[in-house]
């Protein structure tokens, strides 16, 4: 019997716009960051020679699209390894336009995994509006699968000192995520756990969490590390509780409208390279409705027909392009209550815990 496994998880950047509490990947903490696919295929090569069977490579961040090429990271891996590709957004950009800018994007995926937040909901113009263009997108894309999921509900997950009883299956130990630094860890929570400023050594140090693709690689080793459950690091984790609560934001952070903007407008720019500039058009007009204070720094994108572009590290954009200092901060501080411990709570933040917390600005 051949032993395989579903998909191997890579992150096109490690940031994303919104800014969710108990995001498995910490990315409310992390800051600007977008990957090359040169940067993975080492180390899926060392599986490939090994004989590692998967079925899927899943694209994921951060928020994918984000990306300032994510039709060419997505086709590297696809012409690379040739395996069928799964792609998770949270549709911050759903729009007929984008959908129709990013055609390449489809042809190329696979599977299309659809997460609806509140926040990101009321800009996009409500649920049903979101139903209505992930219609268009399934009826113009009849290859896509697109599974929709409505994240108004999130399994809380906390670290715990105290050790729990995994009385529970947590689905997250079905994923196998690889890190640019050649480290594979069997969830994002543990893998990305590093970035998270409450972490835990139960975590950040588990002896179960992670295969390390830089030491020696034995096939035996591998598949006993994969096929193992519950991890020591599980126990630590109030995943296994199943505890269901109401979507909130993370403490601290806000969700970053500039880097929405900066790829919507990134988006507009392909089409109206492609000669749709009506297109390009109604997408800047509807980032003027949506982004509170950018009407004239979007008015002035209209009438130059300038656009400015998305780069791993974006130059200022030209000044015609640029809303004043702060203008695109207005509305922008959606803030939460200080995080409240829970039953099995996490380690008390120190002063340097919370500074760290709220630093999500851009790498400098």
């Amino acid at each position: 019997m051949s032993l395989r496994f579903g998909w191997i998880e890579v992150h096109a950047v490690d940031h994303c716009n919104n800014n969710c509490r108990w995001c498995n990947n910490s990315s409310p903490f992390f800051c600007e960051c977008n990957h090359e696919p040169e940067e993975f295929f080492p180390w899926l090569d060392i599986l490939e020679k090994n004989n590692i069977r998967y079925n899927h490579i899943s694209i994921m961040g951060g928020e994918p699209f984000l990306h300032p090429d994510l039709e060419g990271f997505m086709r590297a891996f696809k012409k690379r390894y040739n395996k069928p590709l799964m792609l998770t957004t949270n549709a911050f950009w759903l729009s007929e336009e984008a959908i129709k800018a990013y055609q390449s994007v489809w042809q190329l995926t696979k599977l299309l995994f659809v997460s609806y937040y509140p926040n990101l909901l009321k800009s996009i113009g409500g649920e049903q509006q979101a139903d209505r263009l992930i219609e268009l997108l399934r009826s113009s894309y009849p290859h896509l699968a697109v599974d929709v999921r409505k994240q108004h509900i999130f399994t809380e997950l906390e670290y715990s000192r105290r050790a729990l009883d995994v009385e529970f299956y947590c689905g997250m130990s079905e994923c196998t995520v690889l890190r640019p630094d050649g480290v594979l860890s069997r969830c994002g929570f543990g893998g990305f756990s590093y970035q998270n400023p409450y972490a835990i050594p139960e975590l950040t140090e588990s002896a179960d969490m992670f295969f390390d693709l830089n030491q020696p690689f034995k096939p035996g080793r591998f598949w006993h590390w994969r096929k193992r459950w519950p991890l020591d690091a599980c126990a630590h984790c109030t995943g296994v509780l199943h505890k269901k609560v109401s979507w909130k934001i993370e403490k601290g952070t806000r969700r970053n409208r500039e880097i929405e903007l900066r790829a919507n407008l990134q988006t507009a720019h392909a089409l109206q390279e492609t000669g749709d500039s009506v297109a390009a058009m109604a997408l800047i007009r509807r980032q003027r409705q949506v982004l509170p204070g950018s009407e004239k720094a979007l008015a002035a994108v209209f009438e130059t027909g300038g656009f400015p572009r998305l780069d791993q590290n974006p130059a200022p954009p030209p000044e015609h392009a640029m809303a004043p200092e702060g203008m695109l901060q207005r509305n922008q501080q959606e803030t939460d209550p200080p995080h409240q411990a829970s039953g099995v709570s996490p380690k008390a933040p120190t002063g340097s815990d919370r500074a760290a917390r709220q630093r999500v600005s851009p790498c400098k």
